[in-house]
């Protein structure tokens, strides 16, 4: 019988003349297509797993990648699931016993042949072209992109030697009692469960300078109070003692040259035993403006990521008489450049593709948490200790699994003009 004539692969010069997104489409609808009707010829066309493992004499495993890339509604998205070069070799091995005619099965040679091609011209190799899919995938991005996002925090964490089960941000704005056109704001930040993972491992847990608009950090620095009175004196680290471990040690404070100051966890026990929840807070007065005005038309409010943690809880709070003019939102901004902001609300470069979304918490905000133990009691101090009613206050919730560090949260909206 004669072999049907395949398709020449695509060449660089195709490829370089549309998108990635549409070259890699068109090429992995092939596949699937001639995959399809290679297994509905022979009356596989449910492509149940079960059923392909059980007709064909495959492993279950490769019967479930097979299925899953087939009923794929995005190509790209399915890529992941679609088998390598050795187990498509088993498949189309198992098809033909199982009757497929030398046609049907040439078309996925050729499909699979132009794949190949494609992928040695994008990615180098599957792993890399399996990321360019991922990233340029309509369907199951978000699962892939957490995926990923989770194998970038293990990872981290070994070559790092430390990580975290959470950062926490917990920021509360109130119109400043002394001037009603300036806010204060109270913020506590800190981490759960930090664990070394190395010997000899010191790590920076808090850094913060002060700067105008344009970023100069000549500016000189507002009021700020511990929350907790007596912390932070002599430029210690203003520790919330009732709420941190209470074997925590002296944090180490350093000035970096670079307008920030430093606090830094010293070495110390590795693994679990050595576990410690560190939370820091303070009030800072007369912080930044309350009205809308021509260099004053967003909130802004950011959390910078450094750390491997398995997640970050990160509250908004504010108080009813800030004007806000729209609902939170939300972007993720790469650090790994190491690009500096020009402006303070200039977050850098490189939005982040990650899902997470602004939750509302309620008019009196309901802080409760399965993940943080005690942080309920936490904020609701906070707010007892400034002497700020809760039920003058709204909240908002930013919860992301596995952020992807160095990495900045903002959270933004828009400022009333008519507060101006």
């Amino acid at each position: 019988m004669a072999h049907q004539q395949v398709k020449k692969p695509v060449s660089s010069e195709q490829m370089e003349s549309k998108s990635f997104g549409q070259v890699s489409g068109s090429t992995l609808r092939d596949v699937r297509a001639s995959v399809t009707d290679m297994l509905a010829a022979i009356g596989l066309g449910e492509v149940r797993p079960a059923t392909l493992a059980e007709r064909l004499g495959i492993d279950k495993t490769l019967a479930w990648k097979l299925s899953r890339f087939v009923r794929s509604p995005d190509p790209l998205g399915g890529f992941r699931h679609l088998p390598g070069s050795s187990g498509m070799d088993i498949v189309l091995r198992a098809v033909t016993d199982a009757g497929a005619t030398e046609p049907d099965v040439e078309k996925v040679r050729g499909s699979l042949e132009r794949l190949e091609t494609l992928i040695d011209s994008h990615g180098g190799d599957r792993a890399t072209f399996q990321i360019l899919a991922d990233n340029h995938a309509r369907a199951g991005s978000e699962r892939a992109s957490a995926e990923n996002r989770r194998q970038l925090f293990r990872s981290a964490s070994s070559v790092w030697g430390v990580q975290a089960d959470a950062q926490v941000l917990l920021t509360i704005t109130h119109p400043s009692r002394e001037d009603n056109d300036l806010m204060d704001i109270a913020h506590v930040s800190g981490f759960v469960n930090l664990q070394r993972l190395r010997p000899n491992l010191p790590w920076v847990v808090r850094r913060n300078r002060y700067g105008d608009d344009d970023a100069d950090t000549t500016w000189r620095p507002p009021e700020t109070e511990p929350l907790e009175p007596g912390a932070g004196a002599d430029g210690s680290a203003p520790i919330l003692r009732a709420f941190s471990s209470p074997d925590l040690p002296e944090l180490r404070r350093f000035n970096g040259g670079d307008g920030f100051t430093y606090h830094e966890l010293p070495p110390g026990p590795v693994g679990k035993v050595g576990a410690l929840t560190c939370y820091m807070g303070e009030i800072v007065r007369r912080a930044a403006p309350r009205r809308y005005a021509p260099n004053n038309t967003v909130g802004l409010y950011r959390l910078t990521v450094r750390t491997p943690v398995k997640h970050v809880l990160f509250d908004m709070v504010l108080h009813k008489d800030v004007p806000r003019a729209t609902e939170p939102r939300v972007s993720v901004h790469s650090l790994y450049e190491g690009r500096p902001p020009q402006k303070f609300d200039d977050p850098g470069t490189d939005v982040l593709p990650v899902d997470g979304q602004v939750q509302p918490l309620g008019t009196p905000p309901r802080f409760s948490t399965p993940k943080i133990p005690g942080y309920r009691e936490l904020a609701a101090s906070v707010l007892e200790r400034a002497g700020w009613d809760p039920a003058e206050f709204e909240a908002w919730r930013l919860i992301i699994e596995h952020p992807p560090a160095p990495c900045t949260l903002t959270i933004t909206f828009d400022l009333d003009p008519g507060s101006a």
